[in-house]
């Protein structure tokens, strides 16, 4: 009599991404692509539960920039992408080829937005939107130059009085 060989653990495909940081942009281009392979899909952000990617353009018009905890469901559960304050992680379960194409460009997108950070994030603008980094520390970066130019020219002057 023949054994029917069943399985018992259940295989699942996961790719941790890591602390990054994810612009609504890319985030939308992440979906997209499980939307295309994906049916029953849920979108969660923070308290807010959404239709679409772009309704956290809502929450940046509101003066909220970053949302910690963002969850995309699909297919009964079977596939999850979430960022949360510790990781960006994409789990499928019993992947096929289809699915493990979509996760490769899902990966592609996410190390655009790689990088050590000090915790992972969905940024509610655009990178277009986002200020640059000169415009954010334009004031940190003058105010450290001129204390530290004043205090050069203050040590050199104290060297010649008390040499």
């Amino acid at each position: 009599m023949p054994v029917a060989l069943r399985k018992t653990t259940v295989d699942t495909l996961v790719h941790d991404y890591g602390r990054i940081r994810v612009y609504r942009d890319d985030l939308a281009e992440m979906v997209k692509v499980l939307r295309d392979v994906a049916s029953n899909c849920h979108l969660r952000a923070d308290d807010y539960e959404l239709d679409d990617v772009d309704d956290l353009s809502q929450l940046a018009d509101k003066g909220i920039t970053r949302v910690v905890d963002f969850v995309f469901s699909a297919d009964g559960n079977r596939v999850g992408l979430s960022v949360n304050k510790r990781r960006a992680l994409l789990a499928v379960r019993e992947p096929d080829l289809i699915w493990r194409g979509a996760a490769a460009e899902v990966e592609r997108i996410a190390k655009r937005c790689g990088g050590p950070r000090l915790a992972a994030s969905v940024d509610t603008r655009t990178r277009a939107e986002a200020p640059t980094f000169w415009s954010r520390k334009k004031d940190d970066i003058l105010i450290a130059v001129a204390s530290g130019a004043i205090f050069l020219v203050l040590g050199f002057v104290l060297g010649r009085l008390y040499a």
